[in-house]
C-alpha cells in the first residue's frame, strides 16, 4: 500500500468522528463523488477548518494562568504556624504577617491565595487533651 494513501486511511479512522459531523454540514459540496477518497477527504477537512472564522468576540479573548504555589509537607507546616501567628494578634503577629506578605510576593500570590493553598497542602493538627493521652496510655497497656 502506499505510504501516503495509509496515512490518509489511518487519519480518517482516527478522526471519523470529525469528519461524519464535517460531511453532514452544510459546507460539504453535494455530488462530488472525489470526496470519497481519504486523500481528498482530508484535503477537503483541512480547507474546511481553516476557513472557519473565529467570532470577535473570542478574537480578542487572551488567555491568562493564574499563579498558584507548591508547597511540600514540611513547608507547608512551617509555613501554616507563622500564619496562624499572623492572625493571632499576640505580640510578634505584625512580624509573622509580613513574613506571609513576602512569601507570597516572591510567589506571585496574594497573602489570602496562599494561605489557601497552605491549608490545602497542610494536614489538620488536633491538639489532644490529657485526657485523651491518658486514654491512650492506659488503653495502650
Amino acid at each position: 500500500m502506499n505510504v501516503a494513501l495509509r496515512s490518509d486511511a489511518m487519519w480518517l479512522v482516527e478522526n471519523w468522528n470529525v469528519v461524519f459531523a464535517a460531511l453532514s454540514c452544510a459546507s460539504y459540496p453535494a455530488g462530488n463523488t472525489e470526496l470519497t477518497q481519504p486523500k481528498h477527504l482530508r484535503q477537503w477537512y483541512r480547507e474546511v477548518k481553516s476557513s472557519i472564522a473565529i467570532p470577535e468576540s473570542l478574537a480578542d479573548l487572551t488567555i491568562t494562568e493564574k499563579p498558584s504555589v507548591t508547597l511540600d509537607q514540611r513547608s507547608a507546616e512551617k509555613l501554616a504556624k507563622v500564619i496562624n501567628r499572623a492572625n493571632s494578634g499576640d505580640e510578634g503577629s505584625e512580624t509573622a504577617e509580613r513574613h506571609v506578605e513576602s512569601i507570597a510576593k516572591k510567589h506571585g500570590v496574594s497573602s489570602e491565595e496562599l494561605s489557601e493553598s497552605v491549608a490545602n497542602t497542610a494536614p489538620v493538627r488536633h491538639c489532644a487533651s490529657p485526657c485523651d493521652i491518658r486514654g491512650a496510655v492506659i488503653g495502650g497497656l
